[in-house]
């Protein structure tokens, strides 16, 4: 009876761990998706690696340098970004990231138009903090 008891502890306490894990990779998540809206800058600096390569639907890659730069410049302004069918998988340090994501953004001053697009994005495990990796979107 001891065993047993011994073991649903262990269960329910990585399962909490786990758990834990994914709330603190869906904040993050949402926390970035805002910083695009918000031109927070120092955020994204935060969250992005060095090496990210951000796909647009259209074959447009970007990298963390030229994010920074396209959002400070308004170059590229995000309106609103809305997220939906979010589906995380977890292998150790890695996490993906698939949804079906709402956006409203202009290019270079112009007038703003809606994607509906499906996105995959790749997150990296950094001690406690995840980081992106990678993101890709198709229509």
């Amino acid at each position: 009876m001891k065993k047993l008891f011994v073991l649903i502890f262990i269960a329910a306490g990585l399962s909490g761990y786990s758990q834990t894990r994914n709330m603190k990779l869906i904040s993050t998540f949402h926390a970035f998706h805002q910083a695009l809206i918000l031109v927070d800058t120092s955020f994204i600096k935060h969250v992005a690696i060095n090496e990210l390569t951000y796909g647009h639907s259209n074959g447009w890659v970007e990298t963390k340098t030229d994010i920074l730069k396209n959002l400070t410049t308004g170059y590229l302004k995000y309106f609103e970004i809305k997220e939906d069918s979010l589906n995380i998988k977890l292998k150790r340090k890695v996490a993906v990231v698939r949804f079906v994501g709402d956006y409203k953004v202009s290019l270079n001053g112009g007038e703003a138009i809606r994607y509906h697009l499906k996105v995959l994005e790749l997150w990296m495990r950094n001690g406690k903090n995840w980081k992106l990796f990678a993101r890709q979107a198709v229509k």
